[in-house]
């Protein structure tokens, strides 16, 4: 990224994650739950199948998140953009980068215990495909956040909905 941008703090990385981790995991999860408690009276093999395909959605889901534009919803809402490492280019890094750096995401831990002790504010993904997280726009468009955190009520209230609604038709 050219000389216009600047690194994305750590904070401001972490909060995205979150916003993205919380978007992906609620629908999911509660698919899980409903598929759950509607076969909860009926022991099979198919809860850990559903389990599996969940978990499967999850973590491609979790790979592809940055390959519009080089941000997830995450990164657009607080204003972050995927970038390559070396200043020189302008370019957003190319999809399979972007995709190669979201692959030790799925351990989510250790991307977080790395990105907060490394002195260059760089994850395992960063430092593997040669991108970093740079500043897009300096303050957050209220529109963004407004709808950001509207769908992210929205999909809560959809898990409680369905989850409620899941226990009340078993037996």
């Amino acid at each position: 990224m050219g000389n216009e941008f600047k690194k994305a703090s750590t904070e401001k990385r972490i909060l995205a994650a979150f916003i993205d981790y919380c978007i992906l995991a609620f629908p999911l999860s509660s698919i899980f739950v409903w598929y759950s408690f509607r076969h909860f009276h009926v022991p099979s093999q198919s809860t850990y199948h559903v389990f599996f395909l969940v978990v499967m959605i999850l973590l491609v889901c979790l790979c592809f998140r940055d390959v519009f534009g080089g941000a997830s919803l995450g990164k657009r809402t607080v204003g972050l953009i995927v970038g390559n490492h070396n200043k020189d280019t302008e370019a957003v890094s190319s999809v399979g980068k972007l995709i190669l750096r979201n692959i030790p995401g799925i351990i989510w831990i250790v991307e977080l215990i790395v990105l907060v002790s490394s002195k260059d504010n760089r994850r395992i993904g960063d430092k593997v495909t040669g991108t970093d997280v740079y500043i897009a726009a300096e303050r957050i468009r209220p529109v963004v956040m407004i709808v950001t955190i509207i769908l992210l009520m929205c999909i809560f209230m959809g898990v409680m909905i369905v989850s409620v609604f899941s226990m009340s038709i078993n037996p």
